[in-house]
């Protein structure tokens, strides 16, 4: 179905024509390569020819198209998704009921930040909530699943709802790391040191009446906050760098609470932050 290859040129070529129909080998490569993704004119060209022969894509002229047939069979499947995983079935394995609390443990950071953004995704679909406030002590899953994270940040994009986060650290990375995930109007950012919550190993998230809470060891946590401290720039080595250096063997626990008043009393001071920042 080409979802899950993100990065790779047939998913370069899909979300191309998702967004703009009938597009030339030539106009497609431009376009990849002004988005940094270092495709030669002549793989451009193999790839078209694999989706053309597989059915994915229909050409009209020198112009590439999405087919139809093939649109509507992701409709369905999209359709089908929907009603399984965003059906209360589905959602009570994972969003505690009113007053419960739900919790988790990982020994690895990718496999908790998998949970985390499932989880938060199935909070935003289940509470209708038009805002969601987060407070991080550093982004580092935004650089240790740079994909995932892309992907998440372009559902955001379309939720229309309003995200509150406040940043605790102020270094080189976590400026840049925000600047490339939190933008738009949706977005509003405050980057505090101060901030109510001042527990490094804690990072908060409140949407409606639930409030999520993701800690990680103290070890994960210092080493995590010398990552950012430390860096003061990124060449092209450094990603593997962040990769080795974060992807070790930690504690990492993910609690969930359906607890309206803590909720409430959470909001009301991300609000003042914000306020204040008025």
């Amino acid at each position: 179905m080409l979802l899950s290859s993100e990065g790779k040129l047939e998913a370069v070529i899909v979300q191309l024509l998702a967004s703009t129909p009938r597009m030339s080998a030539a106009d497609i490569h431009a376009v990849a390569r002004r988005n940094r993704r270092r495709f030669s004119l002549a793989a451009v060209y193999k790839e078209l020819t694999k989706l053309q022969r597989a059915g994915v894509l229909v050409k009209d002229g020198t112009s590439f198209s999405l087919s139809l047939g093939w649109v509507f069979d992701v409709l369905a499947y999209g359709e089908r998704l929907h009603a399984v995983y965003f059906a209360e079935p589905y959602l009570k394995t994972i969003l505690p009921e009113l007053g419960k609390r739900q919790s988790w443990v990982f020994h690895s950071l990718l496999r908790g930040n998998d949970l985390w953004n499932q989880i938060i995704l199935a909070l935003l679909k289940r509470t209708g909530s038009s805002d969601m406030f987060s407070w991080i002590p550093h982004p580092w899953f935004l650089l240790l699943e740079v994909e995932t994270e892309e992907r998440l940040h372009r559902l955001f994009s379309f939720a229309r709802r309003r995200f509150y986060t406040v940043v605790g650290g102020m270094t080189y990375l976590d400026r840049a790391a925000i600047s490339r995930f939190y933008k738009g109007e949706q977005h509003e950012v405050s980057f505090s040191s101060r901030a109510f919550i001042l527990e490094p190993r804690s990072y908060l998230d409140v949407v409606g009446d639930f409030v999520l809470t993701v800690t990680v060891d103290p070890r994960t946590a210092k080493r995590i906050n010398s990552l950012f401290t430390s860096t003061r720039g990124v060449s092209d080595g450094d990603a593997a760098k962040r990769y080795q250096a974060l992807n070790k063997y930690c504690t990492m626990s993910v609690v969930l609470e359906n607890n309206p008043k803590k909720a409430a009393r959470l909001r009301a001071e991300f609000l003042r932050i914000f306020k204040r920042l008025g």
